[in-house]
């Protein structure tokens, strides 16, 4: 939904604190349910979503635009609603039927479809191949010298109470 997603990322890598997590989540242009629909696909919600990503150039973009970012978990998943919805719109389509957006006409036996291909679906987020792209970015603590984000050290506690030392550095 932006117009330039390396100004959105530059900004992340700007405004997160160090220790400061980002989730990005998008729709996966290479998984099952692109391949399996095409033109048809739900998740490309056109106008609204303006680029398209796979897993790979989405962490080039993010590797690009905002180098001192880490990326800390990259995983897809599926929301199986997504294929209902553009069995939908292809089977309208095909039908040179108007498609309606609202899902409660849908039948019980195009629900029973997508509850039966539930391990299948579930393979292909397994498999990389999810409806939709999650990417958790995390600015580091502290740089080492070969670039690797670390937690800072903390000083010995010369005071001799543990209830004092602070469980957790704030973000």
């Amino acid at each position: 939904h932006v117009s330039d997603p390396i100004e959105v990322l530059r900004d992340v890598q700007r405004v997160l604190r160090p220790g400061g997590e980002a989730v990005i989540f998008v729709p996966n242009a290479a998984g099952l349910s692109a391949k399996l629909f095409g033109r048809y696909r739900y998740g490309i919600d056109a106008p609204r979503h303006l680029w398209h990503f796979q897993p790979s150039t989405l962490c080039q973009l993010v590797r690009r635009a905002a180098p001192a970012l880490q990326i800390i978990r990259l995983c897809t998943r599926s929301e199986p609603k997504e294929y209902l919805l553009s069995w939908r719109f292809q089977r309208d389509q095909d039908a040179n039927r108007p498609y309606a957006m609202s899902d409660a006409s849908a039948t019980w036996g195009m629900r029973l479809g997508v509850a039966l291909a539930l391990p299948a679906i579930r393979l292909a987020d397994a498999l990389g191949n999810g409806t939709a792209i999650e990417l958790r970015l995390r600015k580091p603590l502290v740089r080492d010298e070969a670039g690797c984000g670390k937690e800072p050290r903390r000083p010995p506690d010369t005071h001799g109470s543990a209830g004092n030392t602070p469980s957790a550095i704030p973000s």
